[in-house]
């Protein structure tokens, strides 16, 4: 009966199929109920419920109270609509997840809603599954940063990071609300994602936060609070319609003939041709063919972030250059691409009568693009 049982998830149609799956890889009995059969009497589990908006509307009352223990709901959202979350709130859940949310973010988030008890950390711990830049050198690198306490925090990064590493990690503005939060820590721990719900290749790497300015722990609590009710919807921007394969791009260009830094697990730098906010051209490179995958620091000024891209080589122009579409990159950084675009003169095309299309490149202004070197 579903009343027995101290877990339980309701759904319509496998909505929540990555939270049972995470579940199950924690070893834990639960049971998965559709709201349309559910029992006559309800579910009233002891620990832990996990539901979707429209399977909330037609959830009974909160009356388990074990001990002086009440049973921890979560409520998930398919879209940020207010009448979804006022839904959940009504109903006295606990915790709100909007969709997308990244897996590792389930994960610490259900452990923490399971085994808090057990947690003997100083500071409160939020599941977070958002990407945030680290720097151990000149040059940004992304990780995934998992989960957030005062003190402390945990991220899935390319490569391993030697214990004691002095290392900086930089929350988005999208993330803090505001502007970006550095935050320099040292390495406690590295060991595989994989042990953690991470992905084969991928380092999990706990940190520890050097003491803080009263400005920037009082920044950092306001980002905690804001995670304590569930984790951070993903801002992953999508491709548009058609571009997953090696079209060419239609979005407007601009000139970038600067190197392009790109890391992860062998580094090297690139000489770009153009930039679009969907891809870029750059010169050919032996050894790069298409279809594999390149993670891209893009410089767009002496004393600014660059922008971090995961990208993809789709194309390659008679061995004369190289396409490369973007697949990944945070709102915060397409907002920056697309304006640093909108600032430059675009790279006309022009297909003459029985001719192929040509790019014409137009005289580049001084702008933003300048980089420390000062080129144009």
């Amino acid at each position: 009966m579903a009343g027995e049982s101290a877990i339980v998830v309701v759904d319509e149609s496998s909505e929540l199929d990555d939270f049972r799956v995470v579940l199950e890889e924690l070893g834990l009995d639960f049971a998965s109920w559709s709201k349309e059969a559910l029992p006559p009497a309800g579910v009233d589990p002891h620990q832990l419920l996990i539901a979707t908006a429209p399977a909330a509307a037609v959830l009974g009352g909160r009356t388990t109270n074990i001990g002086g223990h009440r049973a921890v709901w979560i409520g998930v959202c398919a879209s940020e609509g207010r009448a979804q979350r006022n839904l959940l709130l009504s109903r006295g859940f606990d915790y709100l997840v909007h969709r997308p949310v990244h897996p590792s973010a389930v994960r610490s988030l259900l452990r923490h809603a399971l085994f808090k008890g057990s947690d003997q950390r100083r500071a409160p711990r939020v599941a977070v599954g958002y990407e945030v830049t680290y720097k151990t050198a000149l040059f940004g690198k992304p990780a995934l940063l998992v989960d957030l306490s005062l003190g402390a925090c945990r991220v899935f990064v390319s490569t391993d990071i030697a214990k004691e590493t002095k290392l900086r990690v930089c929350l988005p503005s999208a993330l803090t609300g505001g502007k970006a939060l550095p935050l320099v820590g040292r390495v406690l721990r590295s060991r595989p994602a994989e042990l953690e719900g991470g992905q084969p290749g991928q380092v999990s790497v706990g940190i520890r936060f050097a003491p803080m300015s009263t400005a920037e722990r009082t920044r950092l609590q306001t980002v905690i609070g804001q995670l304590e009710a569930g984790p951070a919807r993903m801002p992953d921007v999508p491709m548009p319609p058609g571009r997953t394969d090696g079209a060419v791009d239609r979005a407007p260009r601009c000139v970038y003939e600067d190197e392009v830094q790109v890391f992860g697990d062998s580094e090297f730098l690139l000489m770009g041709r153009n930039l679009s906010r969907t891809g870029m051209n750059v010169e050919l490179r032996e050894g790069l063919n298409v279809g594999e995958s390149l993670n891209l620091a893009i410089t767009t000024g002496p004393r600014e972030e660059p922008i971090v891209v995961r990208s993809t080589v789709v194309r390659s122009d008679n061995g004369e250059g190289l396409g490369l579409r973007f697949d990944t990159i945070q709102s915060t950084d397409q907002r920056r691409l697309d304006a640093i675009i909108s600032e430059q003169p675009q790279i006309e095309e022009v297909t003459a009568p029985g001719e192929s299309e040509r790019m014409i490149p137009l005289r580049l202004l001084p702008s933003r693009l300048m980089t420390s070197r000062g080129r144009r």
